[in-house]
């Protein structure tokens, strides 16, 4: 979610909607044109209180398909792109006209499992799972290294992070100990609901998926559109 600060006497006289298609705010810049489909191009705000910015207008391009701004960015037809899909990384960096920066984000990817519904409600089945989950191969061959385990609640450029969390590890045999101890020494099967969203999410699923079977887990993958998932 973006939180913001509006002019709250423009927006009570404009009304709730006006923000659909409206800027009501101090910034830096203001809003010139905004086409949600394609862009929005902000201008320079001379009127601001720290000073007019450097840039005298920015455009904002909004590109679906990650390959589109791989392929713009190759091209020099932007200054600027984010979310570039991992594979890509290297590929890029080989352009001598681009600097590609890889900070920490606060986006996580996590197996959520719902401890009030069987199996889940075994913590064994649940300490199972996470001993399968291939963490080094998500990394490595999904995130291409632009990722890394998680060692607590939160990402580590959130207040409150710590890395003193308990990390499990890719052991197999640990889990299936663990699932005879909980009593589905048999394994058992589950239906997994996918979100839509980044390509790397699928991929993950795909690797867990497998890697569950080994130790008699069936996953069944069902994919919905994220609207749909939120909703869920």
């Amino acid at each position: 979610y973006t939180f913001s600060i509006v002019d709250q006497k423009l927006v009570e006289e404009k009304g709730d909607d006006y923000l659909k298609t409206n800027a009501a705010g101090s910034g830096p810049f203001t809003l010139e044109k905004w086409d949600p489909a394609s862009e929005a191009v902000f201008q320079a705000n001379n009127d601001y209180w720290q000073g007019a910015p450097k840039l005298s207008k920015v455009t904002l391009k909004f590109t679906k398909e990650a390959s589109n701004r791989v392929l713009l960015l190759n091209k020099s037809d932007v200054d600027m792109a984010i979310e570039i899909p991992p594979k890509d990384v290297a590929a890029l960096q080989e352009n001598s006209n681009l600097t590609i920066k890889s900070n920490a984000s606060n986006r996580i990817l996590f197996f959520a499992m719902n401890n009030n519904v069987k199996p889940f409600d075994n913590e064994k089945v649940r300490q199972a799972i996470s001993y399968a989950i291939p963490y080094d191969q998500l990394i490595n061959d999904v995130m291409y290294g632009q990722a890394k385990e998680m060692k607590s609640a939160v990402a580590s450029n959130t207040p409150g992070f710590t890395d003193a969390g308990y990390v499990y590890e890719y052991n197999l045999d640990k889990a299936k100990e663990l699932l005879k101890e909980a009593g589905y020494a048999e394994g058992f099967s589950f239906d997994f609901t996918l979100g839509s969203g980044f390509d790397d999410w699928e991929y993950d699923a795909v690797l867990i998926q497998a890697e569950l079977a080994k130790i008699g887990i069936k996953m069944n993958i069902n994919k919905v559109a994220r609207a749909q998932f939120l909703e869920q």
